[in-house]
């Protein structure tokens, strides 16, 4: 950001950083995109893109397994940050129209109105453009919804950061060196870079502490890049047809803004809704409330679509399975986070469809655990989904501290390992998953209305403010829809579903809810009675039971399995009968 009240030699120098900047802006090549036609990148870009880190990303599916839902969803993470590379531009194209066009000098406002400089605009669009390159293949999925590397995320990942970083910025700096840019500035940007990044994954409470919190908003925060490109970019691949006016790509700025929580003062984007003092552009307003509504729309029909759902939870089994048989050999946290480093590196480079085929094409003759992964990533290839038997739809506080435990990978396992155990189903045969809380935080996004004040002021709140009843109800029940898009199911091998579905459901609809998991001696009675001729009545039966529930779930009580333990109350009843 330029700055203000400067000498002549500061002011000279500041010129001169700027156009080798803009050195380092020039275009060599174009790229035609299915969804936005021509994208011309620069010679840096074309460098970064043609490392081996950054080509990986033509191996990940921009929406995991939804490819077996829609079948064209088949765009990569490769497309995708070229994709957001090309509307960041269109944001910085904005921003600087508006500045010379629409904003008069006013030396009397506290605020002020700014341009993208040219070392902004390369930042940006390094940003924009390799923000993904930290994504494991299934990202998301793993990541979010599965919660298999904790906090971790991306670029919240020391190593993993590490790892990309390494690779792309020594060619960023390179290029800095041969523009003649001194090394204290290299060095400063490539910061910044990293910097940005980190602050993006963090979320806005890292965003606000940047030198330029304004790179962010444009690559990462609320409405931004990412968002309008993989929104018109899954839609199309889709086929869902859903879209939004770009239009309103013409209206953002950047304008000084007051953070309520720290009072600090800093450019930050926003959406501009008035041309002219007092003349409110009604139809901006009304096109980013129909953003919302479009995140929304393809939140329900792709993102948390049934049978995505099932397949994320699906590819989240074998994932923690084949990483737990390899954790399971080591022994020592130093050991164990280097195996764990070492697996999500693998994943990292194998790309989605290698991974599977890697995983179902191991031996027979492995442990349990990666006869589970190998189970599922075959039925993932073949397309042979898991059965839903137990669900509850829509998220709420009070269900939440009955199944909130499961959100830890571990606590899903044990209760599948248990489940398994007691049907005698084989490994891998029981899934446990929730789907991840969505909290739409696009309505955060800043709108600018110069005859207000504050003049900067969140898209939830100055819906209210200009008394638009209408808009301000919509972006509430928005938000509160998400919830209702929060999934909790069991799920089970088709090749038991015949047999078991329903019982299962039943325990689990018992367990999970009132925390009573004395169906479970139903099951086992049924199989003794088959298995071994043992046949209780019902009085003896509601005895087990009692000794069930007096006892707390868990995958061993006193040293024996669960299933083990009914079986022995089951024994003891029949025998003192004898």
């Amino acid at each position: 950001m330029a700055a203000r009240g400067i000498d002549s030699p500061q002011r000279e120098a500041g010129e001169r950083l700027q156009h080798q900047f803009e050195s380092m802006l020039k275009y060599s090549k174009v790229i035609r995109d299915p969804v936005h036609g021509d994208i011309w990148i620069t010679d840096l870009e074309k460098e970064i893109m043609d490392n081996n880190w950054f080509q990986r990303l033509r191996r990940i599916r921009q929406l995991g397994p939804t490819n077996l839902v829609y079948p064209g969803a088949n765009h990569t993470r490769f497309e995708h940050s070229i994709g957001t590379l090309y509307v960041a531009q269109q944001i910085i194209d904005a921003v600087n129209r508006n500045y010379r066009h629409v904003f008069p000098d006013d030396p009397t406002s506290r605020f002020s109105e700014y341009p993208m400089t040219p070392e902004d605009t390369f930042v940006t669009r390094i940003v924009a453009l390799i923000h993904d390159t930290a994504h494991l293949s299934f990202g998301h999925v793993l990541e979010d919804e599965g919660n298999l590397f904790g906090e971790d995320k991306q670029w919240k990942d020391d190593k993993r950061r590490e790892g990309v970083l390494g690779r792309v910025l020594p060619i960023i700096r390179k290029r800095m060196e041969r523009a003649g840019i001194e090394k204290t500035r290299i060095d400063k940007t490539l910061a910044d870079i990293e910097s940005i990044l980190v602050a993006e994954e963090k979320g806005e409470n890292e965003i606000r502490r940047l030198d330029r919190p304004y790179i962010a908003d444009i690559c990462g925060n609320t409405i931004c890049a990412d968002l309008l490109d993989y929104l018109k970019r899954d839609s199309y691949f889709t086929g869902l047809k859903a879209a939004y006016d770009k239009r309103m790509l013409s209206y953002f700025v950047l304008r000084d803004y007051e953070d309520e929580a720290t009072n600090e003062v800093k450019p930050r984007l926003a959406i501009l809704l008035e041309r002219r003092p007092g003349v409110l552009r009604r139809d901006v307003l009304s096109d980013c409330v129909g953003l919302l509504r479009l995140r929304y729309t393809l939140a329900e029909k792709v993102y948390y679509h049934r049978v995505k759902a099932v397949l994320s939870a699906m590819v989240i089994k074998l994932v923690f399975c084949a990483m737990k048989s390899a954790l399971d050999k080591v022994k020592g946290k130093k050991q164990r986070d280097q195996v764990s480093q070492e697996f999500k590196d693998h994943i990292m480079l194998s790309g989605d469809d290698a991974f599977l085929y890697e995983i179902a094409n191991m031996p027979e003759d492995i442990d349990e655990d990666l006869q589970a992964a190998k189970k599922v990533a075959c039925s993932i290839l073949g397309r042979q989904l898991y059965t839903i038997t137990y669900y509850r739809l829509g998220y709420s506080p009070e269900y939440w501290t009955r199944v909130g435990e499961y959100a830890v990978p571990s606590r899903r396992y044990e209760l599948e390992c248990t489940l398994e155990s007691v049907f005698e189903i084989s490994p891998g045969s029981i899934i446990v998953y929730a789907t991840k809380k969505d909290e739409g935080k696009e309505a955060e996004a800043k709108m600018f209305v110069r005859s207000l004040s504050p003049s900067v002021q969140p898209l939830s709140k100055l819906a209210r403010e200009l008394e638009h009843g209408n808009m301000a109800f919509e972006i509430e029940l928005i938000n509160k829809r998400y919830a209702t898009l929060w999934r909790f199911y069991v799920l089970l091998s088709p090749e038991y579903a015949d047999q078991w579905s329903q019982t299962l459901k039943d325990v689990c609809q018992k367990g999970i809810e009132d925390g009573d998991w004395s169906g479970l001696v139903d099951v086992r009675a049924q199989i003794l009675e088959e298995t071994a001729n043992i046949k209780l009545c019902v009085s003896e039966q509601k005895e087990v039971k009692s000794a069930v529930q007096a006892i707390k779930f868990a995958r061993e009580i006193h040293g024996v399995s669960f299933k083990e333990f009914i079986d022995n109350e089951i024994r003891k009843v029949f025998k003192r009968r004898g």
